[in-house]
């Protein structure tokens, strides 16, 4: 009779363990979706996401509308002069991004790349954008042209103390003019387990 004891709760803890791992790293933070039974007048709750589904019952197709949950992220940027061994280095910035949500007093990161986008402010049109790895800092270069008419943007290596160096930015090379000011925006794209979320500008 012991024996049996022990035998049943380890069958009932295999299914349990094998679901928590297809949730992901924090099953925890996962909610149950639910169904809009009329979609075309019905919304999702607060960090839901719309998800269309065909499922067959017997020989047709129904659509059905799904409310996912998304884990709420916060992006953030941040846009710091490159150091130097005399003071920062002109012309060279060094730009961040982090996206990470919160569960209890905990602070963690979100797995997926941040898009960083660089807008001339004059014509509010995109200069350049680039993707980056979630909390991988990179280099960018702002060079002018002897006329002093336009400026180069590029990414590039910025050698720091023993402690920090950074790779440059994955972008291509652009040109703005000199008088046009320019800012950097980051975002994070809604993903199967995380919300979209996006920094405010910072200039550059």
């Amino acid at each position: 009779m012991r024996l049996t004891g022990i035998l049943v709760p380890l069958v009932v803890l295999v299914p349990a363990a094998t679901a928590s791992a297809a949730l992901g790293p924090y099953p925890f933070l996962t909610k149950s979706p639910y169904m809009l039974k009329r979609p075309a007048h019905e919304h999702c709750k607060r960090d839901y996401a719309r998800v269309t589904k065909h499922v067959r019952r017997g020989s047709k197709r129904i659509r059905q509308v799904w409310c996912e949950y998304r884990i709420p992220t916060r992006t953030e940027l941040s846009v710091t002069p490159a150091p130097g061994p005399q003071g920062p280095r002109p012309g060279e910035v060094i730009v961040g991004a982090d996206v990470s949500f919160k569960f209890g007093g905990s602070t963690e990161g979100a797995y997926g790349p941040v898009t960083v986008e660089i807008i001339d402010t004059a014509t509010h049109k995109r200069i350049v954008s680039f993707k980056q790895a979630n909390g991988v800092d990179c280099g960018i270069a702002m060079r002018p042209n002897p006329a002093g008419t336009e400026e180069t943007l590029s990414g590039i290596e910025v050698l720091g103390t023993m402690l920090a160096s950074w790779p440059p930015c994955p972008m291509a090379t652009v040109t703005k003019p000199v008088a046009d000011g320019a800012e950097v925006v980051a975002s994070f794209a809604q993903a199967s387990s995380y919300a979209a979320s996006a920094s405010p500008p910072v200039p550059l």
